[in-house]
């Protein structure tokens, strides 16, 4: 496929070999996740295999439109896949990603990614500089956070940071090395340790981190000097125009957008640059990742709190915005290397002082400076103390469901909510008694807390942010249905947040469309999900968004393919089904894809979202627990639906020959986990 760069690097870390995989051999899958899963595939028989194992594979994959000009995240992003530390009970298989320049310049290397198996018997980096690759000793990088390691490793291969370099192939660069790294979270195996590229780009989710640390494996830099090859460099150049000028923020005239702009959380095509880093101290300009014009990160007057988006910005302190505090903590949880989302844990701890349980006449008094909560000082002790396992921070980095195990309060506070923690220990992102359909069943039906955000802004922030406002929305949800339903191709569905429609049909087909949708187009290819699917658009005509036609037009302009949306969806349905058959080998039982407790026992109240009543499309709010039987009744309609077996969840011979994966059929008889 053009696009491709050819090669897969190798590397095994006990023997300290580097080979090449023919990316041919997986060319079907495209890139990214379809890549990976099948390579890991293949590459791991024995499924039993924990996260710390020397045979479990991290892979780090890029896109064919990676390191080209091509918006919305496929041009620097990578996916990571490999059996996680961070899920509880069971370490699945699992998925994480990172954005910035990292995918662009392993492209530019001749790799169109790098799968890593084995240990290191001491601690170790590796070093891409196109062709050349070496395993270098890093005894003296381990101990250091990832900003300190990252300026160690840069030093050493560049002389400067500006100018024309020559180097080993005698080719010339000006550009330096992307790394990433983990920090001392990784080094002392934290299951919430991230690996962290640059200052704001990060792959945390999964605990790949602490993956990393069980190998020895410090970083990874690479520096490509090459060219990526692209079929039509000319249709490439007019769909990034076509995309700006049609659907694009004008930076221009941003006076012209007047009520028609959605604010603050609308998708990354049409915003303004930096308008993800919210809250970010002194903000200069703004920052992409490689190849995307949104620019949605940041670069600050002072520095700090520089590429910091997100779940990243200051999720450690509370009423912080726009304060050197909040930049502070959004790089000390950068720099200890540890997953963002484990700031959203404070709160749990705090609950806990406040009850009581914590404290000088409690059952447990951890050494942390309570009056400090909401500080950066605060979230800096817990940062520290998980990253180097101290004190109580020994607990907290087996991740909090299982602290909360440690602490006997686990089945209690999953009960009452008091632990928000809904999928594979995960922490509460988008509550699943509101978005069902959108984010829960997505979640317990994959390994994680799904982390797609492809109606979230469309179907309730859009909505929410004008009524704060005391304004009606500028798209009504009848509006946003049809718009909605002529780009969900191929269900052609709108997603209904009401009661009934989450026990349907209704929620089986939207539940469907985000996994084929995110499994292809965002995590294969590497669109960002914060800007595609572009449903409703503020800058459209008539707000009718890019999707479906943004995606297939700029892969067929650097693939040459004739790849049509739909064609991408059942790509996504493939990668869905042999990841299904991944998470059977390691023992998926639809017993285990459940909810937490407080999910089916305590209500919610949350809104607007758009629901179907007898009048027509409505905006309203939603107050609901969700009803444990009628999700196994969905649940039993959705295996149904898929082709899989009722009794267990898993894919059956059938569906896995229809979707071409026969030998992974043969796997799975083989390992006596075929349903029969």
């Amino acid at each position: 496929m053009i696009g491709h760069a050819g090669n897969i690097l190798y590397v095994n870390l006990t023997d300290r070999t580097v080979d090449k995989i023919p990316t041919e051999a997986y060319s079907e899958w495209v890139g990214g996740q379809g890549l990976a899963s099948a390579l890991i595939f293949d590459l791991i028989d024995d499924w039993s295999t924990g996260p710390y194992d020397p045979e479990n594979v991290y892979t780090i994959m890029s896109s064919p439109l990676g390191g080209l000009p091509v918006p919305q995240g496929p041009g620097g992003r990578t996916n990571h896949n490999f059996i996680g530390a961070q899920p509880y009970p069971t370490e699945w298989y699992t998925r994480s990603g990172m954005g910035g320049r990292l995918g662009g310049m392993l492209k530019m290397a001749g790799y169109d990614g790098i799968a890593i198996q084995g240990s290191a018997n001491d601690p170790v980096w590796i070093n891409i500089i196109d062709n050349e690759v070496t395993i270098e000793n890093a005894d003296d990088l381990w101990g250091l956070d990832t900003y300190e390691t990252q300026a160690q490793i840069w030093s050493r291969l560049h002389e400067s940071s500006s100018n024309w370099e020559r180097h080993n192939n005698s080719s010339r660069s000006s550009q330096r090395s992307a790394i990433a790294t983990i920090g001392p979270g990784g080094e002392n195996l934290s299951r919430n340790a991230a690996i962290i590229h640059e200052s704001g780009s990060g792959a945390g989710q999964g605990g790949g981190g602490a993956v990393w640390g069980s190998k020895n494996l410090k970083a990874i830099s690479v520096l490509g000097t090459g060219a990526v090859e692209i079929a039509n460099p000319g249709e490439l150049i007019e769909s990034r125009k076509w995309m700006i000028e049609n659907y694009g923020y004008d930076v221009e005239s941003p006076e012209t957008l007047g009520d028609r702009q959605i604010p603050r959380e609308a998708r990354q095509l049409d915003r303004h640059p930096a308008s993800h880093a919210i809250g970010v101290a002194g903000i200069q300009s703004g920052l992409g990742c490689m190849g995307c014009h949104a620019s949605c990160r940041s670069r600050t007057e002072t520095g700090k709190g520089r590429g910091s988006q997100c779940v990243d910005v200051g999720a450690g302190v509370i009423d912080k915005e726009g304060t050197e505090e909040l930049n502070r903590d959004s790089d000390n949880v950068q720099k200890y290397g540890i997953n963002a989302w484990t700031a959203s844990d404070l709160g749990y701890l705090y609950s806990l002082y406040q009850l009581g349980f914590f404290g000088e006449d409690g059952e447990m008094n951890p050494d942390l400076p309570w009056n400090e909560y909401g500080d950066a000082s605060f979230a800096e002790e817990v940062y520290e103390k998980i990253a180097n396992r101290e004190g109580i921070g020994d607990d907290l980095a087996e991740g909090m469901v299982r602290a909360a195990k440690e602490w006997g309060r686990l089945e209690q506070d999953l009960a009452t909510g008091e632990l928000a923690y809904e999928n594979w220990g995960y922490s509460s992102h988008y509550d699943n008694r509101a978005f069902t359909s959108t984010w829960g069943y997505p979640s317990i039906l994959t390994s994680r807390d799904v982390n797609q955000h492809l109606f979230v802004y469309d179907l309730w922030w859009m909505p929410y942010n004008w009524e704060i406002e005391g304004e009606s929305p500028p798209v009504s949800a009848s509006e946003s249905a049809e718009l909605i339903q002529n780009k969900t191709l191929p269900h052609e569905v709108m997603p209904d947040y009401s009661t009934s429609a989450i026990y349907g049909q209704n929620g089986i087909e939207t539940t469907d469309w985000i996994l084929q949708y995110s499994r292809f187009w965002t995590n294969s290819v590497q669109f960002c999900s914060q800007a595609l699917p572009d449903l409703i658009n503020g800058h459209a005509e008539n707000y009718d968004g890019a999707t479906p036609e943004i995606e297939p037009r700029f892969f067929n302009a650097v693939t040459d393919e004739d790849l049509t949306f739909e064609d991408g969806m059942e790509i996504g349905d493939r990668i869905l089904h042999l990841d299904r058959a991944i998470w059977t080998l390691q023992g998926r039982h639809r017993d285990q894809e459940v909810f937490p407790d407080y999910i089916y026992e305590v209500e919610n109240r949350q809104g607007p979202f758009p629901v179907q009543t007898d009048d027509g499309w409505e905006y309203e709010y939603i107050e609901r627990s969700l009803d444990r039987s009628q999700v196994e009744e969905w649940k039993t309609e959705f295996y149904e639906y898929k082709g899989w077996d009722v009794d267990t969840g898993r894919p059956t011979r059938e569906s896995l020959e229809e979707h071409d994966l026969g030998y992974v059929a043969d796997k799975l008889e083989e390992k006596d986990v075929l349903p029969r």
